[in-house]
This record gives C-alpha cells, structure tokens and sequence, in this order.
C-alpha cells in the first residue's frame, strides 16, 4: 500500500497528480520508502467533478520538455560489440582489469 504525506493509507494503487501545495514524497506503507516520483503529490483516488487548483504546471512543462528533447535527440546511440569496445580501451590504454 501507499501512504501519504501524513501517513493516511491511501490504498494499494495510488493515484496523484504534482501540486503546489503539498510537500513531501508519498511512502511504501511496508517499508517506508520514496513512491518514485511522487515529490510534492495529492493524492486523487476518486476523479473530481473540477479541475483542481494547485496543479504544478511548472512541473508538467518539464517533464514534456525532458521527453521532448529525448523523442528528437539526433543522435543514434549503437552498443558496441565487445570486440571493439576492447580494442578501443586497448588503444587508449583504459582497459579496466579484468580477470578471466
């Protein structure tokens, strides 16, 4: 389960959106740890009939903007196969010591 920011039990699924007007991270009731993500979250287990007031919309705007520039990135990123990654470090003399 999840708890919030005053230890209330939530329930199993959470459900949350960034406000501005909460502080703090939502907790693993088990174990007390940080729900990924969930930095300054309300809780929303039941849908609203309006649109709150305190979204973090600062907050939103970054994060589209983080996936933004990751969905454009130019760059093609290739994994190189162990051969050449070796050789390369050979070259550069950077192998790290490995033992087989």
């Amino acid at each position: 389960g999840c708890l919030d920011q005053a230890g209330k039990m939530i329930g199993k699924h959470a459900r949350w959106y960034i406000s501005t007007k909460q502080k703090g991270p939502l907790k693993y009731a088990k174990l007390g740890r940080k729900v990924a993500k969930s930095d300054n979250a309300q809780e929303v287990m039941e849908l609203p009939t309006t649109f709150p007031d305190d979204v973090d919309y600062d907050y939103y705007i970054q994060e589209a903007e983080k996936l933004y520039e990751q969905l454009t990135e130019t760059e093609v990123r290739t994994i190189p196969s162990k051969e050449s990654w070796v050789n390369e470090r050979k070259s550069n003399r950077e192998l790290p010591c490995v033992t087989s």
